[in-house]
């Protein structure tokens, strides 16, 4: 064949090749994405449906570099966002908080709960904030880890006097991933009177999960010997209790032979002075004359005694002063530290018993997980042949003689009822009826 003839030949081929592909391209150019194809090649398997579009159109069969994979739970609410505050507990010294009742500088304990829903989807820094009314202020503490029941650290406590909040941060989302029904979580946290409010006012606060409460601030002194003693725990320092002691607040007459004792517990132990000062009416604007220090006498970190001027208190009272430290763990169901002195006069001996309320945190969370599972049953029949659906078979709770499912075999006689949830094995047994 001439190089003519060749040439010809190629011309016409392609010619004709041509004709054939045009068509093709022009399809390829015109389809929608995501459009079927028109011949009857096997299509490739996509996850997405049209029901799966939040605008109802079918999604495409691949995804372009583009486009990143779907996150099945970008959807899903989050537990900052579903979380509910269930409940709040409110107390001052670990005693309930009376609406109406006059309260003195004790340290109020606040305890909030909150109740994760099972569809929500916990994540690692996940927050519930807990706002405390302007009239109370929070107490500045270290962060502090949130266990569950199984000793598993799941979040962290936090304190922010600034914004007088306590937030709860989630630190364990495979705990809740795992544990994923009936989750609670709380904490417990300390407030004080605010500076704004004064001495014998009256105010009216509102604290989220326990309603409305009126209270009155005061300086308690409700004792009738006119004996009396409380601690302060130190805001900047918390390991320090600065204990307060008054003796014949009264300013009682022929008050003679008057001698203090003070035996610090064990866990606590004298620091600094002890030092105080005389009044002729307590809370009276009036020259204090100094306790002299000859008068007070330290056997060591633990004891330590007191003698006023001739000790002689008639017509006058003491006001004493001086702090400790904490050296071991306080108990944490009482949230408080005790000290306690013995005054001894000439006629009486008055045990004066005193505690200081601590500031604390704490808290904890609980979650279940039910356990799944299938029942099946094989009904045999002698005789003849097994119809499908000719018996039903239901599961009975033996506890309240409930039905749980009714189910009918098929034509092999296989029963298989759907998945049960239960907390705790419960006794289940089927019941056949033709």
């Amino acid at each position: 064949m001439d190089k003519r003839k060749f040439f010809n030949l190629l011309i016409t081929f392609l010619m004709v090749l041509s004709i054939f592909a045009g068509p093709f391209n022009a399809l390829a150019q015109e389809a929608p994405v995501g459009a079927e194809p028109t011949t009857a090649a096997p299509a490739v398997a996509s996850e997405s449906s049209a029901s799966d579009n939040a605008g109802g159109v079918a999604a495409p069969a691949s995804t372009s570099e583009n486009q990143p994979a779907a996150n099945p739970e970008v959807a899903a609410t989050s537990a900052s966002q579903a979380a509910q505050l269930v409940s709040t507990e409110f107390l001052i010294n670990n005693n309930p908080v009376v609406d109406g009742a006059k309260y003195g500088e004790g340290k109020f304990y606040i305890k909030p709960t909150y109740q994760i829903p099972d569809s929500a989807t916990v994540k690692n820094g996940d927050t519930f904030v807990y706002q405390v009314p302007a009239q109370l202020a929070v107490e500045k503490t270290e962060p502090r880890e949130i266990k569950a029941a199984n000793g598993k650290t799941v979040a962290t406590l936090t304190t922010d006097p600034t914004s007088n909040t306590a937030t709860i941060t989630i630190t364990n989302e495979d705990y809740y991933r795992y544990m994923s029904e009936n989750r609670t979580i709380s904490a417990l946290f300390t407030a004080v009177w605010a500076d704004t409010v004064a001495v014998d006012e009256t105010v009216t606060m509102v604290l989220p999960g326990a309603g409305s409460y009126t209270l009155t601030r005061i300086v308690p002194m409700e004792d009738s010997t006119g004996y009396f003693k409380w601690g302060v725990q130190d805001k900047d320092d918390p390991s320090m209790i600065r204990w307060q002691v008054l003796v014949n607040r009264l300013a009682a007459k022929d008050v003679t032979g008057v001698s203090i004792a003070d035996t610090i517990p064990e866990g606590q132990e004298l620091v600094g002075d002890v030092t105080g000062y005389y009044f002729t009416e307590w809370g009276k604007e009036e020259g204090h004359p100094a306790l002299d220090s000859a008068g007070v006498k330290v056997t060591d970190k633990n004891h330590f005694t007191v003698t006023p001027e001739n000790g002689d208190l008639s017509g006058r009272g003491l006001y004493l002063r001086y702090s400790t430290k904490l050296t071991s763990p306080v108990d944490n169901a009482t949230k408080k530290v005790f000290n306690s002195i013995v005054v001894k006069t000439a006629k009486e001996v008055h045990n004066v018993e005193g505690f200081a309320p601590l500031t604390t945190t704490e808290g904890g969370a609980s979650a279940s997980r039910s356990d799944e599972v299938i029942f099946k049953v094989t009904k045999k029949l002698d005789g003849r042949a097994l119809k499908a659906g000719e018996f039903q078979f239901q599961l009975i709770n033996t506890a309240d003689n409930s039905v749980v499912q009714t189910v009918s075999n098929d034509a092999q006689g296989n029963v298989t009822f759907a998945k049960v949830k239960f907390f705790k094995l419960a006794t289940l047994f089927t019941k056949l009826k033709k």
